[in-house]
């Protein structure tokens, strides 16, 4: 499991970017949207979203159609 300290610099800037742009904890965003504001690939933006998810930083409420899934900040 991934604590705060083992976390990738920018797993953690992902994180922080997720939390301040949230509202009430939740928060729709696609892979895309990630990518092209850190500039990186959408491959490695889904990375870090499933990294986040599986240290259940964040966790899925709802996969909609388009636009991203809705994701609840847990941390």
């Amino acid at each position: 499991m991934i604590t705060t300290i083992d976390m990738h610099i920018r797993d953690e800037r992902v994180f922080n970017w997720l939390k301040n742009q949230s509202k009430e904890g939740l928060i729709q965003v696609s892979a895309n949207t990630i990518a092209d504001e850190f500039l990186c690939h959408t491959n490695t933006a889904q990375a870090i979203l499933r990294r986040l998810r599986r240290a259940g930083i964040i966790e899925v409420v709802e996969k909609p159609y388009n636009h991203g899934f809705w994701y609840k900040i847990n941390a």
